[in-house]
C-alpha cells in the first residue's frame, strides 16, 4: 500500500508540475570541490530566498543534503552511514559490495537507484536548494533548475582545511584530492559518462569571492531566470 500511494504521489507531481510549456517548480543544485563552502552558501541562499519570499511568495524554499540520505536510508531500511560508505566507495569498495552488500542489502546499485530516486523526489516537489549528493547528475535536464559549481584552487582549499580541521597541510591537501576523485565517480555513475564542468551553469571562485558575494550572485540569477 506505501508504494502505491509514493508512485500515486509521484504521478501527481508530474502530472502537475511538468505539463507541457510548463518550467516546472525552481530547484538550485550546488556542487563543490571540497574546501569550498556550500553547505554555508546554500544555507544563506535559503535564508536570503525566504526573506523575500514572505513579502510577495506562499512558497518556502528548503535546503536539502542530509535529507537524502536519510530518506534513502529510510526506504532501504538500512543505517544511513551504510549508504555514505557506498556512494563514497573506491575500489575496493566492489568488492565490499560483492562479500556483503549484495547479499544483505541488494548491492551498490540497488543504494544509488534509491539515492537517484529520492533525489528526483525533492526535484519534483521544487522549491529546495540541493547541496551535493551529485544533485546535478540526477537534475541536469530539469526544466527550471540553475546548477551551481563552487571551485577553488587546491592549494587555497588544502589551506582552508587544515585551518577549519585542524590538520596539517599535506594531509589536508591528501584529503581533497581523495574527497573530489570520489565526489566526481558518484557523478560520473549517476549521470552514465565522464564528468563534464560543463554540466554547470555557473561556477564560482571561493578563493576571490566572498560567500556574501556568491549568495548574492546565484540570487540574482534566480531573479533573472523567474526562480523567484
Amino acid at each position: 500500500m506505501e508504494n502505491l500511494l509514493i508512485k500515486y504521489m509521484e504521478e501527481s507531481f508530474l502530472r502537475k508540475e511538468f505539463l507541457p510549456g510548463s518550467p516546472g517548480p525552481p530547484l538550485v543544485t550546488l556542487s563543490r570541490e571540497y574546501g569550498c563552502p556550500s553547505k554555508l552558501i546554500g544555507q544563506m541562499l535559503v535564508e536570503a530566498v525566504n526573506a523575500r519570499a514572505r513579502k510577495g511568495s506562499s512558497e518556502k524554499w528548503r535546503f536539502i543534503n542530509k535529507e537524502i540520505l536519510e530518506e534513502s536510508a529510510r526506504q532501504l531500511r538500512i543505517p544511513e552511514f551504510q549508504i555514505k560508505s557506498m556512494l563514497d566507495a573506491d575500489k575496493r569498495g566492489v568488492v565490499l559490495d560483492i562479500l556483503t552488500f549484495s547479499t544483505t542489502y541488494g548491492g551498490s546499485q540497488r543504494i544509488r537507484k534509491t539515492v537517484e530516486k529520492v533525489i528526483r523526489s525533492f526535484a519534483r516537489q521544487g522549491y529546495v536548494v540541493i547541496v551535493g549528493r551529485a544533485g546535478v547528475a540526477v537534475t541536469r535536464d530539469h526544466p527550471n533548475a540553475l546548477h551551481v559549481r563552487l571551485t577553488a584552487p587546491i592549494e587555497w582549499r588544502a589551506s582552508e582545511i587544515s585551518r577549519i580541521h585542524g590538520i596539517p597541510a599535506d594531509r589536508a591537501l591528501k584529503t581533497a584530492l581523495d574527497v573530489d576523485a570520489k565526489r566526481t565517480k558518484l557523478i560520473e555513475t549517476l549521470l552514465g559518462k565522464k564528468f563534464d564542468p560543463y554540466l554547470f551553469d555557473i561556477a564560482y571562485n571561493c578563493k576571490y569571492l566572498s560567500k556574501e558575494e556568491v549568495v548574492q550572485s546565484i540570487f540574482r540569477l534566480m531573479e533573472l531566470k523567474k526562480m523567484i
